[in-house]
């Protein structure tokens, strides 16, 4: 059977969207260690971080393009009736998917929150903040995983239509571990600002940082 994503333009968009960003993400991160070469400087944990960060975040997509070639055009509901076992290794590849972006987003945050450290971290005040930050997301990011081991109880009812149980439906999952993430987001460059406003340094500089 040949490719038939345009049956779907969801999963078609999702497609491209995951195969062109993928790559540019691996780039960039070798762009990072580059210029830190350039920079005289070793590599620090936000490096490390960020290759943590892209690690997962090319295993999300791998997942999502995983679950896309298994539907290869088709919905959910007509692979259930046609094709139950690829419907489980779909939902299964999905949920790794969603493990996955946990962990990247954490990553990409510590990253962010080791940078700041390294060049503001000589106040308390605004150490204090970095490590509030970065407990913060590194309990929420172990809340969102324990939030979605429960979506569905049993478990087995995520992948297997065949399994009694039930499962919450995912929109509220995603606010109540969104809307925090967000706000540790607003957070992060709230505290960059009012850091960089710190600096003495010429206001168009400021204005570039």
């Amino acid at each position: 059977m040949g490719v038939e994503l345009s049956r779907s333009p969801k999963q078609e968009a999702e497609f491209v969207v995951n195969l062109v960003l993928t790559p540019i993400g691996i780039v960039v991160t070798i762009l990072r260690f580059v210029a830190t070469s350039h920079s005289s400087r070793n590599p620090g944990l936000e490096d490390w971080m960020a290759i943590s960060g892209t690690l997962f975040f090319v295993l999300t997509n791998l997942g999502s393009l995983s679950a896309i070639g298994i539907l290869n055009g088709r919905d959910m509901a007509m692979e259930i009736l046609e094709a139950p076992d690829s419907y489980g290794h779909i939902r299964k590849w999905n949920l790794a998917s969603i493990y996955f972006y946990f962990v990247h987003v954490l990553c990409v945050k510590l990253s962010v929150l080791a940078l700041y450290y390294r060049i503001f971290g000589i106040r308390r005040i605004y150490r204090i903040w970095i490590y509030a930050l970065g407990a913060c997301q590194l309990v929420l990011a172990v809340a969102a995983c324990v939030l979605q081991a429960f979506q569905c109880r049993p478990m087995a009812t995520y992948w297997d239509p065949s399994v009694t149980g039930q499962c919450t439906q995912p929109g509220p999952v995603a606010l109540i571990g969104e809307t925090p993430n967000s706000l540790i987001d607003v957070a992060m460059v709230s505290l960059a600002i009012v850091m960089i406003r710190s600096l003495q340094l010429p206001r168009s500089t400021k204005l570039k940082l």
